[in-house]
């Protein structure tokens, strides 16, 4: 749900969907993104809190920094001294339940209302790292340690290794195999970089076999595995197993 948008030509600053008003339903606006021109529309015009961009044509975007920008980030609703990344992971890979569980901490809320969650899901881990630099942390774990993308790709481009989120984008399946071989990072053109996400389970893979293959090479496909590098394939330099569906997240417009 973008918040911001060019209001009839790129000229100027952008504005925010909050200061518009119903007058502004039905007019011209154009993408944030620097050098895509495609039409947005304005969304609950009547409700400032709730207004948010939607754009005309999603093909038209040229770049996944266009999908990026309507993923927002509620940083309110989760508690940071209660990320635990091995608890995301494990959950994730489908090691325990998805279902947010724990006792109530001292700064979590009061009993019998309502309490800050953890991140532990892949939607969330992603919006969460995506609203912050590299150089930041969170809960003392560092972005840069936690999302690979193309912000950070000189030093993953050798190979991808342990529990991480990565950016992808589609490529092709992998002949014979209940595989993909998935653009890294997602828009990865002239750069020579791929990785492979293995499925343990037949279903699953052609589950997402219907999924991918609707997908355009602009929409980021984020993978969180325990990766492994493989050294001298020159069709990919990392992959990881994928054993449950809650593993891949697809990063369409919000």
């Amino acid at each position: 749900m973008p918040k911001s948008a060019y209001r009839g030509t790129k000229t100027g600053m952008p504005v925010y969907a909050s200061s518009c008003t119903i007058n502004d339903v039905g007019k011209k606006f154009i993408c944030c993104t620097e050098g895509c021109n495609a039409r947005m529309i304005l969304v609950n015009a009547a409700n400032p809190l709730d207004a948010f961009f939607r754009s005309k044509d999603k093909s038209q975007h040229i770049s996944n920094k266009c999908i990026k920008n309507s993923i927002i980030f509620d940083a309110s609703k989760y508690a940071e001294n209660r990320f635990d990344i091995n608890f995301a992971f494990d959950s994730m890979l489908g090691k325990r339940p998805s279902t947010e569980r724990g006792t109530t901490g001292t700064k979590t809320g009061s009993v019998g209302g309502s309490r800050q969650l953890r991140i532990h899901t892949l939607p969330k881990l992603y919006a969460m790292c995506i609203s912050k630099d590299k150089t930041d942390n969170y809960n003392g774990i560092l972005i840069d340690e936690i999302l690979v993308d193309n912000e950070n790709f000189d030093k993953y481009s050798g190979g991808i290794k342990g529990n991480r989120i990565v950016e992808t984008s589609k490529y092709h399946k992998a002949k014979d195999e209940l595989a993909f071989i998935m653009n890294y990072p997602a828009g990865n053109f002239g750069t020579g970089s791929w990785v492979k996400i293995i499925f343990e389970d037949t279903q699953m893979f052609w589950n997402q076999y219907n999924k991918l293959k609707n997908s355009n090479h602009i929409e980021p496909i984020i993978i969180a595995g325990n990766w492994e590098t493989i050294s001298g394939n020159p069709e990919f330099h990392s992959q990881c197993v994928i054993h449950s569906e809650s593993q891949i997240y697809y990063a369409i417009e919000q």
